[in-house]
């Protein structure tokens, strides 16, 4: 029944809003790159690119904030244009080759085909043509005779937002498959104590049994750090293990079949 506050437009700090819009902005853009990755978003990533066009991003004391809302490990905001190493594709352009080259067109274009990209754009860009070699012969070509196309890699998914691109390295290591299977655990087991209707602070039994050997040793990794996370007292984690338990469920997890049971400890 209280009147709304008033304004104090005197604390209204509008770096920090703007920072804070633009880290929403970015988180979006994260996700639709993780989207394009098949990278879900309880999955952690090694890092957040962030490429700007032209204005420098400046994100304040928001690093640790980006970080959270993208499952991040690490943020990395690059100057103005300049990009994360990229793959190359060349293409041969026909219509300046030809006239050139004649009968031995196909050859020239076999040796674009077969060469280094990195190579010959690295040639090009030092002013010079750049030299090939097929079959025991030597060609060379000028940039009006390639096209260069820049590729991210498979690897690094982007998305862009208003003021460039945002790359996710969704490249998984051990230690973020094992983070990531956590995480997929912890949350069938959260939503088996719902069903439960346990509170909080209740202490459970838990039991999980995970059919592939592989993710049974990531997940042990973590075994710790899940028992605490779904306050389980007794809990155990194997491989082809007699489940008891009050309630006990299968699940697929990334295609792998998880059974878990839970009952009150």
């Amino acid at each position: 029944m209280c009147d709304w506050p008033v304004v104090d437009a005197a604390r209204i700090d509008c770096k920090l809003e703007e920072s804070m819009s633009l880290v929403r902005e970015i988180s979006m853009a994260g996700s639709n790159a993780r989207q394009k990755g098949g990278r879900k978003l309880r999955w952690p990533v090694s890092e957040i690119v962030i490429s700007p066009d032209k204005e420098a991003v400046d994100l304040g004391d928001l690093v640790g904030v980006l970080k959270g809302q993208t499952n991040a490990k690490k943020i990395t905001v690059l100057p103005p244009g300049e990009k994360p190493k990229m793959d190359l594709e060349i293409s041969p352009v026909h219509k300046k080759i030809g006239p050139v080259y004649k009968g031995e067109a196909k050859a020239v274009v076999a040796a674009l085909e077969a060469a280094d990209p990195f190579d010959i754009k690295r040639q090009l860009d030092s002013g010079c043509d750049a030299a090939l070699s097929y079959g025991g012969k030597e060609y060379r070509v000028n940039s009006e005779m390639v096209a260069i196309k820049e590729l991210p890699p498979e690897n690094l998914p982007a998305a862009d937002f208003s003021r460039g691109l945002v790359y996710v390295d969704i490249t998984l290591t051990p230690e973020l498959e094992s983070e990531g299977y956590a995480r997929e655990i912890i949350r069938r087991i959260q939503d088996m104590r719902k069903e439960m209707d346990l509170k909080v602070e209740d202490q459970i039994r838990a039991e999980v049994d995970i059919e592939s050997k592989p993710i049974l040793d990531l997940a042990l990794l973590k075994k710790e750090h899940i028992a605490g996370e779904v306050r389980a007292s007794n809990f155990q984690l194997g491989l082809g293990l007699e489940l008891r338990g009050k309630l006990v469920k299968d699940w697929d997890i990334e295609g792998v079949c998880v059974r878990i049971a839970i009952d009150r400890d």
